[in-house]
């Protein structure tokens, strides 16, 4: 099934969720998002990202279904029911984890999987998303002096397939190219194959929370990580798996609070290590 500009806007009004990508041709996929209803912080700084939930549609070779996965942010009471939830709706959970130890509260990303119509897959979730609760609070435009930066952190990180900014948040994400299947699906999404790397909260100082999540390949993960370490003032929270792909692909998330633009650079020179 493909899946046109017009189907992503479908799916985001069932979900009650902003259109964040959408890739053609194909595999044409499109990726939408929402946020969970309460407040946290990364690193004492309020995070917008830490409460992001993302759903992802991709076109396979099967009339009608697509492939359809994401992650869904939950406090630490929400793990079970959110689980058992997915379970009843015939949608497999591949893992779930701490986003880091700096979090406040703790906040667990549970991903899930599943290939079938995607508005089938849409009604499931908003289902399952009526119980637990989401928002999406007004789009407010960045002022020029944001947009400005944000672009600059996007050109020097090379990671210019979207860039998503509003007022105080800039996300930019491209898609590595690495052969990747799901359920013998090929995988395309930026959800499977991210550099994604983004600033928020920035403060008067210039220092803003700062993200990084590059997906390695298992032979790229002792040199990225040590040449992450070589940096210095990044901190390395989880290296873990997140779907079900073959090959097993490993997703490395790194914070930082510091200037978005020093964390950008430091970003790019770590990427060199690995051929990026």
């Amino acid at each position: 099934m493909n899946i046109t500009p017009v189907v992503c806007e479908q799916l985001g009004r069932i979900l009650d969720a902003r259109v964040v990508a959408v890739s053609q041709p194909g595999p044409s996929f499109c990726i939408v998002r929402n946020l969970r209803p309460f407040s946290a912080t990364i690193l004492d700084k309020n995070s917008t990202e830490i409460r992001e939930c993302l759903y992802s549609f991709q076109q396979t070779n099967i009339s009608g279904q697509t492939l359809n996965l994401g992650w869904i942010a939950v406090l630490e009471n929400e793990v079970t029911p959110l689980m058992n939830m997915l379970s009843a709706q015939n949608i497999t959970v591949t893992q779930s984890r701490d986003f880091s130890l700096f979090t406040s509260p703790r906040v667990i990303l549970v991903y899930y999987q599943v290939i079938e119509n995607p508005f089938v897959t849409a009604v499931k979730l908003r289902r399952i998303m009526n119980t637990l609760g989401t928002v999406f609070p007004p789009r407010v435009p960045p002022t020029p002096a944001f947009e400005r930066l944000c672009s600059t952190f996007a050109q020097i990180v090379r990671a210019t397939d979207v860039i998503n900014v509003t007022s105080g948040f800039c996300e930019t994400i491209a898609v590595r190219r690495i052969p990747t299947t799901i359920d013998g699906q090929l995988a395309t999404t930026s959800l499977v194959l991210p550099r994604r790397f983004l600033f928020e909260s920035l403060g008067s100082d210039g220092r803003a929370l700062c993200q990084g999540t590059v997906v390695l390949l298992r032979s790229e993960v002792l040199t990225f990580l040590n040449a992450i370490r070589r940096q210095g003032g990044l901190i390395d929270v989880s290296i873990n798996g997140r779907y079900f792909t073959q090959p097993d692909l490993n997703y490395f998330t790194y914070i930082a609070c510091e200037n978005p633009i020093v964390f950008a650079q430091k970003t790019s020179r770590a990427l060199r290590s690995i051929g990026l």
